[in-house]
């Protein structure tokens, strides 16, 4: 068994190295997504939109649109 980990070091060296690289990922990846859930619960506290009423005096006027009749092309 030693002798299987001496003759190929290299591949265990690599093993370790994208191990390592995707423990950091996933770590500053944790972060990020704390940081956003973090600023989204408290956006939601400073503006109280959930509170918000709707005043159906800023809805604008309804259009109306006249249709052409089509005509067929020749």
């Amino acid at each position: 068994m030693l002798e299987f980990i001496i003759n190929y070091w290299v591949i265990f060296v690599v093993i370790a190295v994208v191990l390592l690289l995707g423990l950091f990922g996933y770590m500053m990846d944790r972060k990020k997504y704390d940081e956003y859930r973090d600023e989204i619960i408290n956006e939601g506290r400073a503006s109280n939109t959930m509170s918000s009423h709707a005043n159906v005096s800023e809805v604008a006027d309804v259009v109306q649109v006249q249709e052409e009749p089509q005509q067929p092309n020749q």
